[in-house]
């Protein structure tokens, strides 16, 4: 296949994903990729789509299900019971759970979800209790096992932009914990914790992706 033709058919695969994913739940979305070091390929990706997706399941209860509560998720759930759509892409394949499936599952297996332990446990953010400070450091709270934060991103951004995005997030070692907490028009909005209670590197970080980071009372504006 020429170089040429082989363009267009990565333009055509991207376009179809991004359609086929537009209308759903961005936290549900995941870029499954070749691993090497398991001598898994594109093709292997491509020819069996129950891998795929249970390469990708990990990954949506590490987004969803807050840390302590990971214990009570059995090991050898199949992830095929909440595929959704899974679209081959020329590096490899995005898989898109089914959003009802999966809360109704936690629900039925008294699992909380991210946005449960948000409403009222033990992982709820507390109120700040000296503002000055906050809107100096941008973090929520400071905890003995890193500090939460609110962080926004003002910019519109595609469906497969926006995963990218997150993957880079949650590739970068002094974050803990990633949650998306709510998307709109102009932009998303996360939790994060940190590994430690300074979070001024966020600055560089996102500086070197073209974005500048502001304070806020909550955590940080990216824009």
């Amino acid at each position: 296949m020429s170089y040429f033709l082989r363009i267009i058919l990565t333009i055509i695969l991207l376009l179809a994903g991004f359609t086929a994913h537009a209308d759903s739940d961005p936290r549900m979305v995941f870029e499954v990729l070749p691993d090497e070091n398991r001598g898994i390929t594109v093709q292997d990706l491509h020819r069996d789509v129950r891998a795929a997706a249970d390469m990708a399941l990990p990954r949506l209860w590490h987004r969803i299900v807050p840390g302590h509560a990971h214990k009570q998720i059995p090991k050898k759930i199949k992830a095929i019971r909440f595929l959704q759509r899974a679209t081959p892409t020329p590096e490899g394949v995005i898989i898109t759970f089914h959003a009802r499936r999966v809360f109704a599952w936690l629900e039925a297996n008294h699992v909380p979800s991210i946005d449960d332990a948000i409403s009222g446990t033990s992982e709820a953010v507390p109120v700040p209790q000296n503002q000055d400070t906050l809107a100096t450091s941008g973090s929520v709270a400071p905890a003995s096992n890193g500090a939460y934060l609110i962080l926004t991103i003002e910019r519109r951004a595609s469906l497969p932009e926006q995963v990218l995005f997150e993957e880079d997030l949650k590739h970068e070692p002094r974050i803990v914990d990633l949650s998306l907490r709510q998307v709109n028009r102009d932009g998303q909005q996360y939790r994060l914790r940190l590994k430690g209670a300074d979070d001024q590197w966020l600055v560089q970080w996102f500086k070197r992706r073209g974005l500048t980071l502001s304070p806020t009372i909550e955590g940080w504006v990216a824009r």
